[in-house]
């Protein structure tokens, strides 16, 4: 059996799994709440991985893994700003759930409408968060097809593996709703945080002999790794902390996220834990990469560098493993984008103006699922 057809067949079974879970959860999407946001039915270990889902990215396990192997700790400021967001997440929770239930808000465009009393406000912070949003949709789906390549030896090409992948996606998150999305991110966030983490644990222990002889490799060999240098500067990487944080309020997938809770100490207690327990995922991802440069054979392309490393020190089976980590994150900020964007569009956008009721918006945040991800992708 070759390398690739192992590769193939483990992300396979996961994508088979992933369908078969959402199925069996599935619930008929008979109102725009539960289209949008899950009829806020959500115990806080669901809107857990939801949030997982919509604020952790594929790109972790390759732009982000490059730029720790190339410029070092830098790369961390990921983690660290996922905790400090946890502040103003914290803040935003109470009064965005109680607004949401008390008024049928779905997205942050009905937010901004009903805190300023003004249409062309919330028409105006819809549309350009959705305009900013669409370039990390776009980053997601090149991701998509990227690490399909990579992980099947190249069997796969990048663009089928995108349709394929972007095509799974359409379909249950249009039939779904929000709960489909959210009972996806489910999987997948048991999948590439639990899962996942033991994974990369296992491999710096294979690579380097644990965490200590890492850092001392790096010491060795390039300490400049090892802190934040005159290229970057320190004002850099605190700037994009203190942006990215403050950015989490901003971010329309999780106003959903906020809204899909069933209660606030629901949702309390998920923007603590979430941000947590992604930053001790991001972190051992980074380290993993940290000292990946000074291995033998390191590839030109750093991004492809973890599926390297867990070719090399784990086999095809590990780099099967790997992508379907990968993936999950993807698929999970993939239909959260898609989702949001969809009743942004269907409810906020389409029907502005037109009084129509919940039912017709419904109708066109549906249709709007699909088309919103063709439209980018062409």
């Amino acid at each position: 059996m070759t390398s690739a057809t192992i590769t193939i067949l483990v992300i396979s079974a996961f994508l088979i799994a992933n369908i078969v879970v959402i199925k069996i959860f599935h619930k008929k999407q008979d109102s725009l709440e539960e289209y949008a946001v899950g009829g806020r039915s959500f115990p806080w270990v669901l809107s857990l991985f939801g949030f997982l889902g919509a604020y952790y990215v594929g790109s972790i396990y390759t732009g982000f893994f490059a730029t720790s192997a190339t410029q070092g700790v830098f790369a961390q400021y990921l983690a660290v700003y996922s905790v400090a967001s946890v502040l103003t997440l914290y803040i935003m929770a109470r009064p965005v759930w109680i607004w949401g239930k008390n008024h049928n808000l779905e997205t942050n465009f009905d937010l901004v409408t009903l805190r300023y009393n003004s249409h062309k406000l919330g028409m105006f912070i819809g549309v350009t968060s959705f305009l900013f949003w669409t370039p990390w949709l776009i980053v997601e789906m090149q991701t998509l097809g990227y690490i399909v390549s990579a992980v099947t030896y190249g069997a796969v090409p990048f663009r089928l593996g995108l349709i394929i992948i972007s095509s799974i996606v359409i379909v249950y998150v249009s039939i779904g709703g929000m709960r489909a999305g959210a009972i996806g991110d489910l999987f997948q966030g048991i999948v590439f945080t639990v899962v996942g983490t033991g994974t990369v644990i296992y491999l710096i222990t294979k690579v380097y002999g644990g965490i200590s002889p890492m850092f001392e490799q790096v010491a060795r060999n390039n300490p400049d790794l090892l802190i934040i240098n005159q290229d970057v500067g320190v004002l850099t990487w605190t700037s994009a902390i203190v942006a990215a944080s403050f950015g989490a309020m901003m971010y329309p997938g999780i106003f959903n996220r906020i809204y899909m809770a069933e209660s606030v100490k629901a949702m309390k207690k998920t923007v603590i834990v979430a941000p947590l327990v992604g930053s001790v995922l991001i972190l051992f991802i980074m380290w993993l990469g940290l000292g990946a440069s000074f291995q033998a054979g390191f590839p030109q392309d750093p991004q492809s560098g973890i599926f390297w490393i867990s070719d090399k020190f784990g086999g095809p089976f590990v780099v099967g493993l790997m992508g379907v980590f990968a993936l999950a994150a993807c698929m999970s900020t993939l239909s959260a984008i898609t989702t949001t964007a969809a009743v942004i569009i269907g409810k906020n956008l389409v029907g502005f103006g037109f009084n129509w009721d919940r039912e017709k918006m419904l109708i066109n945040s549906n249709c709007s699922c699909p088309k919103t991800l063709t439209q980018i992708y062409n």
